[in-house]
């Protein structure tokens, strides 16, 4: 009598373990699956990190080119105004000598 409850506290023992062998693998089969969605978020993420900051940088150049050429500009279009207002005083003392030249005859 006695080898048979040991033997059927081993066949419960078994089946314990076994259940519980397949209750962590389901769950470590749930975890493996997380971590590789995990993992390919985080690659996708990375490229895509690597991209940006080449556009990023792209664009910093691109903006400081910008920068420089308005700046140039800016100073061309300056100098373009103190050469109007040259132009404007020679016009305007051209026109003294013109009136005073019609005044004359």
């Amino acid at each position: 009598m006695t080898k048979k409850i040991l033997y059927a506290l081993s066949v419960l023992l078994a089946g314990a373990a076994a259940y519980y062998s397949f209750d962590n693998k389901a769950k470590l089969e749930g975890e493996i699956s997380r971590f590789e969605e995990t993992r390919s978020k985080k690659d996708s993420v990375e490229r895509n990190a690597d991209k940006t900051e080449k556009t990023l940088a792209d664009t910093k150049a691109t903006l400081e080119e910008a920068e420089k050429k308005n700046a140039d500009l800016m100073a061309e279009m300056d100098l373009m105004r103190a050469d109007e207002n040259l132009l404007k005083k020679s016009k305007e003392e051209a026109q003294v000598k013109i009136d005073e030249a019609e005044a004359r005859l």
